[in-house]
C-alpha cells in the first residue's frame, strides 16, 4: 500500500484501486448515488471508498469537489528517465508531467526555464505506454530541432520522431511515415491541417501539443483556423496540452488560447464579449484601453486546469543585476539626430495626421541613427560613425568572466558589430532571421558546448523561444529591441537556468539618447512599443 501525501488516500497497487476514506456525509451520498454499486465500509469517523485506479476516477472525484493532486497513476506506475540522457527529472517537472498526463485539455504556464519540455515528454511518453498514439507538437520554426526533437530523442531513445519541416512533399512524405512523435512548425500545419486531422480522425493522433501560445492569440488568423480544425474538428482531440510561461502578456490573446485548448472554458462567442469582460477603455484612440482590475482572476478562471511553477520558487539561480550604460554619440550621429528631430517637428507642425506606424517608424529612425546605422528610403545603408559607443560597449564585454550576448533590433547594425567585433580579437557568431534550422542550432550548440564563438549578435526575436544562453554571464541590449515587451522578456530569461554556472548575471542596457532610454523604460515597465513610440513623438513634437 501507498499513502498521497497530504491526502491520506491509499494506493492498492496490487488490486489497483484507490481507498479514500470520505468522513464529509453529503460528499459520500452523492458518490454512492452516483455510483450505487461502489464499495463502501465504516471506519472510524468516516467511510472507506473503493474505487478503481483510473483517470475517469479522478475525473469524476474532482467533480464532486474533492482533490486528487498526487492521485495521478502517474507517479507510481511511471518511471522517469534521464531528461536529455543526462539530468534527474527534477521533482517539480514530475509533478508537471502527472497533472499534463491527468487532464485532457489543460495548460502549463510554468515560467520560463522550469523544464516543460522534459515535462511533457514524460507525460507523452506515459500516455503512449497506456493508450496506443502518436503525438503531434506544434512549436516555433527555431525549436523544431533543436529543443524538442533533441529532447524526445535523449529522453526516451526508443522513441521514432519525425520533423514535419520543408517542402508541403517533403512534410507530407514524412507525416506518411511511422513515427511516435510529429512535430511541426505553426504554417507548416496550415499546410497540412486536412492531413493532419485525418489522422486524428483515424486515431492515429490523440495527442497534441501547442508550445507558446502566445503565437495563437488572434483566432481570426489562419494559423489559429487551420489548428482548431485539427484538434477541435468533429472528431476532437483527446489529450490538447497548451504551454506558455506568460499567459496574461495579452489579456484579448487569452480568448484565443482558451478557445483552441479548453474551449468549454470559453463560452463567449465574439472577442469583444471577452475584452468587455477584461478591460475598460480610458480614451478615444483605439489603444487605450487598459486591464479591468480583477482581469486576473477572471483568466485564471478561463484558463483551467493548469498547473504553473515559479522558477525562482524552484530552482537556486543566480541573482540578476541590470544596469544602465550611457555612450556619447560622435559629431556625425549628432548632426543627423538633431535633422531627424527637425524633420519630425515640422511633420507635426504641418497639420498632417501622423499615423502610429509613421510615428513608430520616424522614432525607428532616431534609434538607428544612435546606433550608428541609417536605412535609406532606397534601401541602402548609410553608416554613421559610431566609436563611442563601440568602445562602451568593449568596455562591458572586458567586464564579463564568461561569454557574452549582445542584441540588437537593426540587420544593419548587428552584421556591423560582427564585423567590429571580430576585428577587435573577438570568436563572433551572428543569428538573425536569415539564419535558421541545422545552421542556427549549430551556433547555439558551440556557444554553449564548446570555447568558441566567444560572442554571439542576435536579433531578440531569433532567440525569444526555447534558446539556451545559460554558459554567458552577460547580456548586452545595443538599444531597446522594438519587438515589445513579451519577446525582451523571452530574450531576458535565455541566460537563466539550471545550467547557469556565473555567481551572477547581467543584463546591461546601452543607450545614447532619451528616446533610447524612455524605449528600455517602457519595455521594462509591459508597454507596448506602439505605446511607447506614441509618447516619444508627443514629447518631441509637443503635439
Amino acid at each position: 500500500m501507498l499513502v498521497v501525501p497530504g491526502t491520506g488516500v491509499l494506493i492498492d497497487q496490487e488490486n489497483n484501486n484507490y481507498i479514500l476514506n470520505i468522513k464529509d456525509k453529503a460528499k459520500l451520498n452523492k458518490i454512492v448515488g452516483i455510483l450505487p454499486k461502489v464499495f463502501t465500509q465504516p471506519y472510524e469517523d468516516g467511510t472507506l471508498v473503493v474505487l478503481p485506479i483510473h483517470e475517469d476516477t479522478l475525473q469524476f472525484l474532482r467533480n464532486q469537489g474533492l482533490p486528487t493532486r498526487g492521485m495521478e497513476p502517474f507517479y507510481f506506475k511511471y518511471h522517469p528517465p534521464l531528461i536529455e540522457g543526462k539530468y534527474k527529472a527534477m521533482a517539480h517537472q514530475v509533478t508537471s508531467a502527472a497533472f499534463m498526463s491527468s487532464h485532457k485539455r489543460c495548460f502549463n504556464t510554468s515560467t520560463m526555464r522550469t523544464g516543460k519540455t522534459g515535462s511533457v515528454t514524460m507525460a507523452t511518453d506515459f500516455l503512449q505506454a497506456h493508450m496506443p498514439t502518436s503525438v503531434l507538437i506544434v512549436a516555433t520554426v527555431s525549436n523544431l530541432t533543436g529543443v524538442w526533437e533533441k529532447t524526445i530523442r535523449e529522453t526516451t531513445p526508443n522513441k521514432s520522431v519525425a520533423v514535419l519541416h520543408g517542402t508541403r512533399d517533403e512534410r507530407l512524405r514524412r507525416l506518411k511515415l511511422h513515427a511516435d512523435y510529429y512535430i511541426i512548425n505553426y504554417d507548416g500545419v496550415k499546410m497540412l491541417a486536412d492531413e493532419l486531422y485525418s489522422l486524428v480522425e483515424s486515431g492515429k493522433i490523440k495527442i497534441v501539443v501547442v508550445d507558446e501560445l502566445t503565437h495563437y492569440g488572434n483566432h481570426k488568423s489562419q494559423r489559429w483556423q487551420a489548428l482548431n480544425k485539427v484538434v477541435n474538428g468533429k472528431v476532437e482531440v483527446e489529450h490538447v496540452i497548451g504551454l506558455t510561461g506568460s499567459p496574461a502578456g495579452d489579456t484579448l490573446a487569452i480568448f484565443g488560447f482558451v478557445k483552441l485548448i479548453n474551449p468549454i472554458n470559453m463560452p463567449y462567442k465574439h472577442l469583444g464579449t471577452w475584452k468587455d469582460l477584461v478591460q475598460w477603455r480610458y480614451g478615444r484612440e483605439s489603444w487605450m484601453w487598459r486591464d479591468r482590475d480583477n482581469a486576473g482572476e477572471i483568466i485564471h478562471k478561463a484558463m483551467q486546469p493548469t498547473i504553473r511553477f515559479e522558477k525562482q520558487d524552484i530552482m537556486d539561480l543566480p541573482p540578476v543585476v541590470t544596469s544602465n550604460r550611457d555612450a556619447d554619440m560622435t559629431a556625425e550621429q549628432q548632426k543627423s539626430y538633431e535633422q531627424m528631430l527637425a524633420e519630425m517637428i515640422m511633420i507635426a507642425d504641418s497639420g498632417e495626421m501622423v499615423e502610429a506606424v509613421h510615428k513608430a517608424s520616424l522614432i525607428g529612425k532616431l534609434l538607428q541613427i544612435s546606433q550608428g546605422c541609417v536605412l535609406k528610403g532606397d534601401g541602402t545603408i548609410v553608416e554613421l560613425d559610431d566609436k563611442h559607443r563601440f568602445n562602451t560597449l568593449l568596455e562591458v564585454i572586458k567586464e564579463a568572466e564568461q561569454k557574452v550576448v549582445i542584441f540588437t533590433a537593426f540587420k544593419a547594425v548587428l552584421h556591423r558589430l560582427v564585423r567590429q567585433l571580430r576585428f577587435s580579437g573577438y570568436t563572433v557568431d551572428a543569428v538573425d532571421g536569415d539564419v535558421t534550422g541545422k545552421k542556427r542550432d549549430r551556433i547555439f550548440s558551440a556557444f554553449q558546448e564548446r570555447p568558441d564563438p566567444h560572442i554571439v549578435v542576435c536579433h531578440p526575436q531569433t532567440t525569444a523561444f526555447g534558446v539556451e544562453l545559460a554558459a554567458a554571464d552577460t547580456m548586452i541590449f545595443y538599444g531597446p529591441p522594438r519587438s515589445g515587451g513579451f519577446v525582451f522578456e523571452q530574450a531576458l530569461e535565455r541566460l537563466s537556468s539550471l545550467k547557469q554556472k556565473a555567481a551572477q548575471i547581467s543584463i546591461v542596457f546601452l543607450s545614447a539618447t532619451k528616446e533610447e532610454r524612455e524605449c528600455f523604460k517602457g519595455l521594462e515597465s509591459g508597454a507596448k512599443f506602439s505605446e511607447v513610440t506614441n509618447r516619444l513623438f508627443a514629447t518631441i513634437t509637443k503635439k
